[in-house]
């Protein structure tokens, strides 16, 4: 989606992982990693769509035309490795739940790649004003990335600002099951949170999380 969205981040992933020396191939056949539509509940079609991911990024693996998959995006990555197991646990998607496991295990974002992998902290790149880094939560919840991207910033902004500590309260967990098809899809809704901490100590039932 990077390509059709933010063409840009597409094509300065490019130049950043060319820079330091990586052969960066793009098929052209790839789509979207169908994560959409996995958190929509809408499992049938995520599934068709991590199929095609697999049958374009697989064979690239296993034919030894690509090292690794990098994306510049946690989201797309967290979907690849934690989640396309989950889509192929009958029994007549065992060959692509093998895809998948191989595919998981070659799978990177961006800064993850460049700190972790190729060993590279200081982009030779520069930003003069402040910014203020936020993780977003598929990177920071599922991958457990965190410190490589402020490493990489760190060499690069010279003010940069630490995201401030969020206060979340969180009700009891809203579930609504859709039954129109016979897979069951759920939607659960976590999330109500506060830029500073609520002004009174949240009931038992409503447990104050701190990231």
């Amino acid at each position: 989606m990077v390509d059709q969205l933010y063409p840009e981040v597409g094509l300065a992933t490019v130049e950043l992982l060319e820079r330091f020396g990586v052969e960066v191939v793009f098929p052209e056949a790839q789509t979207c990693c169908g994560q959409p539509a996995f958190n929509a509940g809408y499992r049938g079609e995520a599934r068709e769509m991590a199929r095609h991911f697999l049958d374009v990024f697989w064979p690239l693996l296993d034919q030894g035309a690509v090292d690794a998959i990098v994306a510049p995006s946690g989201s797309c990555v967290a979907m690849v490795k934690n989640h396309y197991p989950m889509l192929f646990e009958s029994p007549k998607d065992d060959r692509y739940l093998r895809q998948s496991v191989d595919v998981a295990n070659t799978t990177y974002e961006l800064t993850q790649y460049l700190v972790d992998e190729l060993g590279v902290e200081n982009t030779d790149s520069s930003y003069a004003s402040k910014l203020t880094y936020h993780p977003c939560c598929h990177l920071l919840r599922e991958l457990r990335v965190d410190s490589q991207p402020r490493r990489l910033l760190a060499n690069a902004v010279r003010f940069l600002n630490p995201s401030p500590r969020v206060h979340i309260t969180a009700p009891a967990t809203v579930q609504a099951v859709v039954t129109d098809e016979p897979a069951r899809r759920t939607l659960r809704i976590h999330l109500l949170a506060y830029n500073s901490p609520p002004q009174t100590t949240p009931p038992r039932d409503r447990p104050h999380i701190l990231p």
